[in-house]
């Protein structure tokens, strides 16, 4: 789980911004412009990173085949630095458990207490003129082992591409090699920070995409939700996984949903229907469903059907949402948060939402803000704003909020 990302001279974030924490479930809010998406930028970065790309890959997209496989990072190079500076820094400490770490290795791991472990990661590039690493260092698993941080400088390997790809090359055939230089902790910490990053799930629901027929065979739902009828099918495949979809979203239409049905074409294209009312109840298709009822479709069927241990980005997760059920949606993080150990970090602008949250997830809020007498984006955890817990019991969050209580106690 990534535990903290410090960004330093990336986007909004000037040199000297203080570290976010992040829980399971992690609300943004703020105002416009505060810098929350950008923290989704440095996230996305880091996902590039593991998925093997390189730092010019990352931050101007890569296509195969015709197909997207990155997209560009917002602003591309140009704007990815802070106010006139010509490098950023990206700083992460990600926590994994004790269980991860020995299905991680074969390696016989001396000394590790059991329990929560972490690492750490630090980058700085410089995207112009041309897109480069000027320094990277790894701080390996935090166990007994003696050994020291890992530090990586632009002349001991090809700095266009970050460092933990090329640390692994020699370990990723053979879990036994040793390097004279680098201890098991530190490829193994690479090698599951690799992981972590890869597993980033950005989601950016689009109603419209979702209408349509799809093949069966596509294997993931889609940044925009677009392959909802045949994710939405396989997980139906399963009774138990097919009582739980049919249970949220019977308790988030109305009418309420009976039943899931499919249509599926000669060509193996299928075509999602929803059954109001039992018996010989209503059908309605995919491309007469409600935006918010393919919102919340797209948003409970990628979190059953990612892996465990994922990690989800969503933004502005009220769109298309009734207030009435927007406490399901958050319902839904909290606990697939903890069955299913998935992270997810999501912005909002919307008082019902932090009304919504357990008391432990709205201490973990973070508000952004810009304020007259700092330089770049400020943040602070809900929970350590001065006097949360005393004004918070004579005030609704929601007041505060639109109030802007919050963004006068930074």
């Amino acid at each position: 789980m990534l535990k903290e990302l410090q960004l330093a001279n990336f986007k909004s974030f000037a040199a000297g911004a203080d570290p976010i924490p992040f829980a399971p479930v992690t609300i943004l809010v703020g105002a416009n412009a505060s810098g929350k998406s950008n923290v989704f930028d440095a996230i996305r970065f880091l996902q590039g990173i593991g998925m093997g790309l390189s730092i010019a890959e990352i931050l101007t997209g890569k296509w195969e085949g015709g197909r997207e496989v990155q997209p560009a990072l917002r602003g591309g190079p140009e704007e990815v630095c802070w106010a006139s500076e010509d490098s950023f820094t990206i700083r992460t400490s990600v926590e994994f458990p004790y269980e991860k770490i020995e299905q991680g290795t074969r390696l016989a791991a001396p000394k590790i207490v059991r329990g929560m472990l972490s690492a750490g990661h630090q980058i700085t590039c410089r995207p112009k003129p041309q897109a480069l690493v000027e320094h990277e260092s790894l701080r390996g698993l935090l166990v007994d082992t003696g050994e020291q941080p890992v530090e990586i400088h632009p002349e001991s390997f090809a700095n266009r591409r970050p460092y933990m790809r090329s640390l692994l090359a020699d370990v990723i055939a053979d879990d036994m090699a040793f390097s004279e230089s680098v201890g098991w902790a530190d490829r193994l910490a690479a090698r599951l920070l690799l992981g972590e990053y890869a597993a980033t799930v950005s989601l950016d629901i689009q109603p419209w995409r979702m209408k349509g027929y799809v093949p069966l065979a596509v294997p993931q739902l889609g940044t925009h939700g677009e392959n909802l009828s045949a994710v939405v099918r396989r997980i139906c495949e399963d009774p138990h996984e097919k009582e739980q979809y049919l249970g949220w979203l019977a308790a988030f239409c109305a009418p309420e949903v009976t039943d899931i049905r499919f249509e599926q074409t000669p060509t193996d294209n299928v075509r999602v229907y929803l059954m109001e009312g039992t018996g010989q109840g209503k059908l309605i298709s995919a491309p007469s469903l409600s935006d918010g009822t393919l919102r919340f479709m797209a948003i409970l069927a990628a979190m059953l059907s990612a892996p465990e241990g994922s990690l989800f980005l969503i933004e502005e997760i009220e769109t298309g949402l009734h207030p009435t059920r927007i406490h399901l949606l958050i319902e839904l993080f909290e606990q697939f948060a903890e069955s299913r150990n998935l992270q997810i970090i999501a912005t909002t602008h919307s008082p019902q939402v932090l009304l919504s949250l357990s008391d432990q997830a709205l201490r973990d809020a973070v508000l952004f803000a810009r304020t007259p007498d700092s330089s770049g984006t400020v943040t602070r955890r809900l929970g350590d704003l001065p006097d949360f817990e005393e004004v918070t019991q004579q005030a609704h969050i929601d007041q505060l909020f639109t109030t802007g209580w919050m963004e006068q106690s930074v």
